[in-house]
């Protein structure tokens, strides 16, 4: 390896724990991570701890966001780590690191030069969805470099490293399907399905044992192969967006912080896709002619590059259509692990184009150099934006440790706690059992939804009879888990609000034994609920919910 590569990926892998130590040490130090974190923490400590892969004691619910991120932090606990918070913050400086690694050995292969590669990766270490993802607690960054080390692995033909990194992105997230879409994909348009075929089969095969057995595991273990979360996205709308309004939010965040990855990577994706295909459809026309003399651009490059940089075409393609056609929740932390991908293909640009255009190598050299600068401005601009998103949520996530530790220490262990807001409040009160309101960690919301029928929940909750209520309290005074219990309608789809059925949880006899304010007037709310709302025959059809 040059020395002068080895010196600008230290460089680069400084920038980035620069970036998140200045950034963001309130959450390395103490936690106060991204909630949805401490879903898959507790899922990793009922694992560790004997309990099973699921979040409550009384049903399996497959809601954990990622299946080996999750082993990660089981492990770890069960070794004596058991401060989670830390664990997954150490996993994702180690896995940015990384990303760093793979993403830059890559860029450098394709344009073999170690100052453009730096220039080219500068922005992308200086974002804010990296440093500040990196320590979120999410599986983000670990999945993020898992995908560049794949693409790392196939573009230097190390073939068994490839398989068992596929492998690690298939039972990672249920979007490492992309990537398997995207290989087979492009391995079939450079040898179709002939028997002889063997990366083509090898890789199907690998693809179909990881994914396969996962499907299977999640089919045996909870009944249903499809993660708990889509199931609910189906009908709660605020995971729903117009195809358009998911379109112009898709491209608006990869253009506006980083337009100089967006626009040549996805370019330069279809323009390889489109190359790659008229090229096939011309050999098909003329046989034994060698493919390679067909295609002015991609002729000059040898065969498996090109196979291997449609995959990268490809996936850009089906990331970002799957982006516009998904649920709409947390659309930028989904993305993040599309970003290094397209700082791959701009680099790709530079193969195709740069070395062959025409234009004066001054010019060329005033252009990089403005477009470098732009990246830079909007790289810094994300560092800003996701700095203020956790700084803001920091408050939220104190507050949300002092209601589940309160939990824990004064409410008894076998007392279910009625929540919508389901991450960080169950997480420090482990020992308890919750009721999602929302639907994301608990099945009976998502029934009633599927049978359009919300009496179905109101019965579970009656037949549970939850004492507590600990959630997010409104300016207005209301509880957010009983506004979704009483107004469904203006939560999910497919249910009308006339005459839904609601149980009135506001009652007089209810105790607030614990509330914490936060910003905009928002507050924690821990309150006793009268067991007589459960006794008296308080639900209604024929009526709209009390004000």
């Amino acid at each position: 390896m040059h020395k002068s590569l080895i010196a600008f990926i230290v460089f680069l892998t400084v920038v980035f724990l620069g970036g998140s130590f200045y950034h963001y040490s309130d959450m390395i130090l103490h936690g106060r991570q991204y909630d949805d974190s401490y879903i898959t923490y507790r899922y990793a400590v009922n694992l560790a701890e004997g309990n099973g892969f699921v979040f409550n004691s009384y049903e399996k619910v497959n809601s954990a966001s990622s299946f080996l991120y999750t082993l990660f932090l089981a492990g770890f606990y069960k070794l004596g780590f058991q401060n989670l918070e830390r664990v997954a913050a150490f996993i994702g400086l180690t896995s940015g690191c990384l990303l760093i690694l793979f993403t830059s050995l890559l860029v450098f292969r394709i344009v073999e030069n170690a100052l453009l590669m730096a220039l080219f990766l500068l922005p992308l270490c200086i974002s804010g969805s990296i440093t500040g993802w990196a320590v979120s607690g999410m599986e983000t960054i670990f999945f993020s470099m898992l995908i560049m080390a794949f693409l790392w692995a196939y573009y230097s033909d190390r073939f068994a490293f490839s398989l068992a990194l596929l492998a690690a992105c298939l039972l990672t997230r249920f979007e490492g399907v992309i990537l398997l879409a995207s290989l087979l994909f492009s391995e079939w348009i450079d040898g179709g399905f002939r028997l002889r075929n063997r990366r083509l089969a090898v890789f199907a095969i690998t693809g179909a044992i990881s994914f396969g057995g996962l499907v299977a595991f999640y089919l045996c273990y909870y009944g249903t192969a499809i993660p708990h979360p889509v199931l609910l996205k189906k009908y709660a709308l605020y995971y729903s967006h117009p195809f358009f309004t998911s379109l112009e939010e898709t491209l608006t965040f990869l253009i506006k912080y980083f337009g100089l990855y967006t626009i040549p990577g996805i370019g330069v994706a279809v323009f390889l896709l489109w190359s790659k295909w008229s090229e096939v459809q011309t050999n098909k026309d003329k046989a034994g002619i060698p493919r390679s003399s067909f295609s002015p651009t991609l002729g000059k490059l040898d065969a498996q590059t090109q196979t291997r940089d449609v995959l990268v075409a490809v996936y850009i393609l089906l990331s970002v259509l799957s982006y516009v056609v998904g649920p709409a929740s947390d659309q930028n932390r989904y993305m993040i692990p599309l970003v290094p991908v397209l700082a791959v293909a701009t680099a790709l640009v530079c193969r195709y184009w740069v070395k062959s255009c025409v234009t004066p190598h001054r010019a060329v050299l005033i252009f990089g150099v403005i477009l470098f600068a732009l990246a830079t401005y909007q790289a810094t601009r994300n560092q800003m934006r996701v700095a203020q998103f956790f700084s803001k949520t920091a408050e939220h996530q104190i507050a949300r440790e002092a209601i589940g530790q309160w939990i824990k220490a004064n409410v008894p262990s076998d007392e279910i706690i009625l929540s919508s807001d389901i991450g960080a409040i169950a997480y420090f009160a482990k020992s308890h059992d919750f009721i999602d309101v929302y639907g994301l960690t608990s099945k009976a919301p998502v029934i009633a939804l599927e049978k359009n029928n919300w009496l179905l929940f109101i019965n579970e909750l009656k037949k549970k009879k939850p004492l507590w209520v600990a959630d997010t309290g409104f300016p207005n005074g209301k509880i957010s888990a009983i506004e979704k219990i009483t107004r469904p309608s203006e939560y999910y789809h497919g249910l009308s609000s006339q005459g839904e059925p609601y149980l009135n949880l506001y009652n007089d006899s209810n105790k607030t034994v614990l509330s914490i304010p936060v910003r905009e007037s928002y507050t924690f709310r821990i309150v006793k609920i009268d067991p007589q709302v459960y006794e008296d025959d308080r639900i209604s059809h024929n009526k709209k919910p009390p004000m």
